[in-house]
Parts: structure tokens; C-alpha cells; sequence
């Protein structure tokens, strides 16, 4: 019989989580040395077990919630999955290439669709929305035709399209924080997660205006370098005021303020620059140990980062 696809996802996601709870190092962290240490546990045996439940659910059969729950949390949970399994191949240098081929690895069969995470991400949760914004997206992210099968148990083109980029962990150190999806709130799920994060990374400065008046009273804020890949899911260029002016009710109070007051007074003086980003794969579950493990809304573990790069204007 077929199974009722966002349950399954949510358990199976605890299950891993917790698994990479028992397993981090001292500073709460997951990478590859304990990666490997997973995989030749017994607990990873029984996730493998349980995950050919996947097998027997239908998206097509669920709701446009239901939907976009299931495939956030398979999404994540194939990344954490993958990386278990290809442990050895997250040693040393890790770069874009190294994620995307990972990535177009991982696999699982979904109501009888095996699916990579690189087209759960890209060609299911993304249906509707562009490439991201870098150079040779075309050869390396897929889409599907809209005739495609796998596309029946998609969630809606539109669906929360702007919030997908605070759902998504890549296992990157630059990820947002990872939370298991529940159908019934996962659009306010996806906006809390989206606040969670950019207070995280977000900061603003300020420079006074001359004397005399001048140029002076410049606004730069520091955003996540996922907001120069997805702009386009804002329907926005990048570092722009109309991206910006989206942003403002998911950021901290303090820099909406300050961010809103410049980009009514005087756009031009507004700037953005991207966090600095590693490509390494690293999970921190730290601040899971102070959740409770039946909290199915609460933050397992935030992203990584640093100082911040690559200032552009708007």
C-alpha cells in the first residue's frame, strides 16, 4: 500500500539527524572524518533499511503543502544520506565541481522516480524558476520538460519560489539552517527559517554624511551568497533596491530600519556584498542538542560562514 509520503519524510529525517547528533565532534560538528564513522554504524544500516519506504509514496496523490514538505525534507535528507555514503570523496579540497557531481550521485526512488538531488532541487522544487545566476548553469542544472512524469507530484511553479533558497541544505558550511518541514505550516516553517538565517549573516554599516553635506550617509549590507545565485527567484537583479525592498520584512528590525530608511531616501547610496563562502561539506548539530528531538519545527543546525566578499552596488 502506498504510504503517506510527509510522515515518512519527517521520521526519516529525525532518524538521520539524530544519528548525525550521536556521531558530531566536540564542537558539535559533522564532517568527513565523522561521516565515515556514520557509515559503518548500525543506525546508517537501519536508515538504509527505512528509506525504501520512499518506494511507496505518490506526491501526485498529496496536497500543494504536502508536496512542498515532502521534497524539502527528502532534499535534505538525500544530502545527508549521499554524503554518508561518499564519505571518502569529502576529504580534502572541496569546490562547486566536487558538490555538483555529488549531487547528480545521490539518488533515491521516490513512488517509483529516481530522482538525483541535484533534480529534486533544480527540476522539481525549482520547476518554475531559473537557472541560477552563474556562469554555465545550462550544462550542469537540469529542467524538465513539462510532459515530464516525474514533474506529477511537483509542488506548484509558484509555491513559496522566493523562500525555496532558506529551505535548501546542500551540507555546505554556508547552508541556512536545517528544520524538518511539517505540511500544515510549511510556508510560515520556510519564512521563520528565512529570518533565522539572514539574522545570522545579515549586518549593516553605515557611513555618516560629510560635512557640508556630500555623498555621506551610505548603507552597505552583507547578504548570503545564495542571493546572488537565486536574485532571479525575486524576480529582482541581483543587489538591487527591488531585492532589497523584497528582503526587508525577513530581516532583523534593526537593519530593515536602516536598510527601509536609505532605500526610500536615497537608493543610489545602498550597496550589498556576499558573505564569504567554503564549499566544504559540514554539518553543525550542535544547537539540535538543546531542542527537543520530537520538535518537528525546531532549527537542528545553522550554516556556516565569514567574513564578508565580492561587494557589488545596487
Amino acid at each position: 500500500p502506498a504510504r503517506d509520503g510527509v510522515p515518512v519524510s519527517m521520521e526519516l529525517l529525525l532518524r538521520m539527524l539524530q544519528l548525525y547528533r550521536a556521531h558530531a565532534d566536540e564542537n558539535g560538528e559533522v564532517a568527513a572524518e565523522q561521516l565515515a564513522k556514520i557509515r559503518a554504524s548500525d543506525g546508517y544500516a537501519e536508515i538504509c533499511y527505512h528509506s525504501a519506504e520512499l518506494r511507496r509514496v505518490d506526491p501526485s496523490a498529496l496536497g500543494e503543502g504536502e508536496r512542498l514538505a515532502l521534497w524539502l525534507n527528502v532534499y535534505n535528507l538525500l544530502c545527508m544520506h549521499g554524503y554518508v555514503e561518499y564519505a571518502d570523496r569529502c576529504r580534502g579540497r572541496v569546490d562547486i565541481l566536487v558538490v555538483l557531481r555529488l549531487h547528480r550521485r545521490f539518488k533515491y526512488n521516490i513512488g517509483g522516480q529516481t530522482l538525483s538531488a541535484l533534480q529534486i532541487e533544480h527540476a522539481v522544487l525549482r520547476n518554475g524558476a531559473p537557472r541560477p545566476d552563474f556562469v554555465g548553469t545550462r550544462l550542469v542544472i537540469p529542467k524538465f520538460s513539462a510532459a515530464d512524469p516525474r514533474l506529477a507530484g511537483a509542488p506548484g511553479q509558484r509555491a513559496s519560489a522566493a523562500l525555496l533558497t532558506f529551505g535548501l541544505h546542500p551540507g555546505t558550511a554556508f547552508a541556512p539552517p536545517l528544520r524538518i518541514y511539517n505540511s500544515r505550516k510549511v510556508r510560515a516553517e520556510l519564512a521563520d527559517n528565512a529570518r533565522a538565517f539572514l539574522r545570522e549573516v545579515c549586518e549593516v554599516r553605515t557611513q555618516p554624511p560629510a560635512p557640508g553635506g556630500g555623498s555621506g550617509g551610505a548603507v552597505c549590507v552583507t547578504l548570503p551568497i545564495q542571493l546572488l545565485w537565486h536574485h532571479l527567484d525575486f524576480g529582482a537583479p541581483a543587489a538591487s533596491p527591488e531585492l532589497l525592498r523584497a528582503l526587508l520584512p525577513l530581516l532583523p528590525s534593526d537593519i530593515a530600519a536602516t536598510l527601509g530608511a536609505q532605500l526610500k531616501a536615497n537608493p543610489l547610496l545602498v550597496t550589498a556584498q556576499y558573505r564569504r563562502h567554503s564549499w566544504e561539506v559540514r554539518y553543525k548539530v550542535a544547537e539540535s542538542k538543546r531542542q527537543s528531538d520530537r520538535d518537528s519545527g525546531a532549527f537542528f543546525f545553522g550554516g556556516g560562514g565569514g567574513a564578508a566578499s565580492s561587494e557589488r552596488s545596487s
